[in-house]
């Protein structure tokens, strides 16, 4: 089988795409990182690729709304090759991270928008504020090949528009009944118990991470992954470290662990 090959489409204030770039290559792929003005001068480039990955950031700041300028980019001048991308019959794939996710609900690419404008959209959280804080989410991954094996997963957000509405009710059902929602929020309350999580992302210092070390390897499932940004979690080896280097110019480590059948 071809090494599967990611473009990472980026766009200013996108500045997450290194990131994306090395979590490819840590799991065997390859990613390539192309900025979205050469790939309207060249959409046919897009053919060369298996998968399209949109990254987070703050692309073009986030005027008018989070990820609008960018899926209104996308519309007037990429929406040939997008479309064409997205259902080609070879099944290639699509991928967007916060706010290229926004970015791709908004231009049409995930629910098609009719003549009296969108049927989907991500709109202001109801708390009214930027929600910056870990959250579970229970996976239903249905025809989602990002989350296969995977059931509940506990992950940081970081937005003020994370809402998703339509404009019906029946077409939340419908999307519901295709198997195309494929993350729900769950409430705190009920995630207490991880002991089935699929992935853990942790980011809780050194210390802290000595002392949670035990736990994690006790409570978690044998094959859950593991991934720190920098911290390390005691005297357990992480199985992959990899130095990535940010947008900012400074070096970052990422750790990774895999959780080992109980002796």
């Amino acid at each position: 089988m071809a090494t599967p090959h990611a473009l990472i489409l980026r766009a200013p204030g996108t500045n997450c795409d290194h990131e994306v770039q090395t979590a490819f290559e840590m799991v065997g792929g390859r990613g390539t990182r192309l900025h979205i003005n050469a790939l309207r001068e060249n959409p046919k480039q897009l053919r060369d690729y298996q998968i399209l990955v949109l990254p987070g950031g703050f692309s073009y700041g986030d005027d008018i709304a989070a990820g609008k300028v960018q899926a209104l980019y996308m519309q007037h001048f990429l929406n040939d090759a997008l479309r064409q991308f997205r259902d080609d019959d070879r099944e290639k794939l699509i991928l967007g991270i916060c706010n290229g996710f926004q970015a791709m609900l908004k231009a049409g690419l995930l629910v098609q928008p009719d003549e009296e404008g969108p049927l989907a959209t991500l709109t202001n959280n109801d708390s009214g504020r930027y929600e910056d804080r870990w959250v579970y989410m229970q996976a239903a991954p249905g025809k989602c090949p990002f989350l296969k094996g995977m059931n509940r997963i506990h992950v940081p957000i970081g937005h003020g528009e994370g809402k998703f509405v339509c404009r019906k009710e029946w077409i939340v059902r419908g999307l519901d009944q295709a198997g195309q929602v494929v993350l729900r929020y769950v409430n705190e309350k009920d995630m207490e118990d991880v002991k089935e999580a699929s992935v853990v992302l942790v980011y809780i210092g050194d210390d802290l991470g000595a002392r949670m070390s035990p736990v994690l390897q006790k409570v978690l499932k044998p094959g859950t992954r593991i991934v720190s940004h920098r911290f390390s979690l005691g005297d357990w080896k992480p199985d992959k470290t990899e130095v990535v280097k940010g947008m900012d110019g400074d070096e970052y480590t990422l750790h990774y662990w895999v959780v080992k059948e109980k002796k």
